[in-house]
């Protein structure tokens, strides 16, 4: 059986016990000078009082002056106090953590040193390792959530993600450490990791606001909360990607990451293939074996040949080329060809891809002349070029 120290007997160090214990590792729990009241209560069997949980089964307890003790033979080390103690647990337990496997994190924020520079706890943490003299510190893995404590020390469903630089280390404590109710995702993305979860914290302040102008108002104030939504994703992706977060292709959340190359998002591709599919069921394929392919690609002219040059496989045309295409294929005609489609794929406007293809979904699937039951006829379109 693995063993491993948590350092800090507040609500998450606590917490975060009872899934180490479920998973069956021997769970060591260290308070600090200021945690003695919270092992107290712990030690008279009552809930703990920043939880108000029952405390895991089966954890030792040692108390601030008991460190080394706490650390003799830990297999993996995890700090779990508040940003602002951080850099004096780290002095105190770093001989300690150097003799383990992985160091884990799950305190949050920002340490400032004494140059001015500001740092992520990880990178802190490496600091303040090579300013006391040790080189070997262990991999650092970032555990954020969002986390409730309590609910996780109750053992209801949990969620969260281990970032490591290494990924295959938290792949590693990923698999080893999950139970039934504490679900955990691996990432190499440690900046990502460390930046989005101290900021989503300040976002939340901003849905607060939303709740108390329900209660003011009586009105819900749904949409300001989905705008909030949006705009806290957008800003935490924008300050990751400044931090110098990693890519990681292997999990995108939703309006986080751009999708994998330079094609359109995931919407945008369904539809994509939905009009394959149904132009497969009508018997007309796009390609050069379609039937009136090369009618319609001739019809395009040199916009046509434009798209052919710069699309890429699997890329979106650009919406330029789409929207003279359109314009080409309905010159002279009136009536339901002039709605932009309105009858065919409903519009989205709003989910856009990458800059450099600024299309909407309705102008990236809009299929070609001839393949859409509201396009007019070859013969219809020739007689409205006769009348200009």
């Amino acid at each position: 059986m693995s063993t491993i120290t948590v350092l800090g007997a507040g609500a998450m160090g606590s917490a975060i016990c009872t899934p180490l214990a479920d998973a069956g590792w021997d769970v060591r729990l260290w308070g600090t000078w200021l945690d003695d009241h919270l092992l107290d209560a712990i030690e008279q069997g009552e809930n703990h009082p920043s939880t108000n949980q029952p405390f895991a089964q089966g954890v030792s307890l040692y108390r601030s002056s008991e460190l080394d003790e706490a650390l003799e033979g830990a297999d993996t080390v995890i700090v779990s106090v508040a940003s602002v103690g951080v850099e004096q647990v780290v002095k105190m337990a770093l001989p300690g953590i150097v003799k383990a496997d992985a160091l884990m994190v799950t305190s949050k924020g920002f340490l400032e040193f004494d140059n001015g520079d500001v740092l992520l706890l990880p990178d802190s943490i490496r600091r303040i390792a090579a300013d006391e003299g040790y080189d070997n510190l262990p991999p650092i893995i970032a555990v954020a959530g969002p986390v409730k404590a309590n609910e996780c020390a109750a053992r209801e469903p949990t969620a969260t993600i281990f970032g490591c630089k290494d990924l295959d280390v938290a792949i590693k404590y990923a698999r080893t450490i999950r139970t039934d109710n504490y679900a955990i995702q691996a990432t190499n993305d440690e900046t990502g990791v460390e930046i989005c979860a101290p900021m989503k914290n300040v976002f939340a302040i901003a849905l607060g606001i939303a709740d108390g102008l329900q209660e003011k108002t009586g009105v819900p104030h749904h949409n300001l909360k989905a705008a909030t939504f949006n705009e806290a994703v957008r800003e935490m992706s924008i300050l990751g990607t400044l931090a110098g977060r990693q890519r990681d292709d292997r999990i995108r959340p939703p309006g986080c990451r751009r999708p994998r190359g330079d094609g359109p998002i995931r919407a945008q591709q369904v539809l994509r293939r939905a009009h394959r599919a149904r132009r497969r069921a009508e018997g007309s394929t796009r390609g050069d074996g379609s039937p009136g392919a090369d009618r319609r690609r001739r019809s395009c002219g040199r916009f046509g040949a434009e798209v052919r040059r710069t699309a890429r496989p699997g890329a979106a045309r650009s919406a330029a080329a789409h929207e003279c295409r359109h314009r080409r294929s309905l010159r002279g005609g009136r009536g339901r060809q002039d709605q932009d489609w309105a009858g065919g794929v409903a519009r989205a406007p709003v989910i856009l891809p990458p800059p450099r293809l600024r299309a909407t979904v309705a102008s990236l699937s809009r299929p070609p002349l001839g393949a859409h039951p509201l396009s007019p006829s070859p013969q219809r379109v020739a007689r409205a070029a006769s009348r200009l």
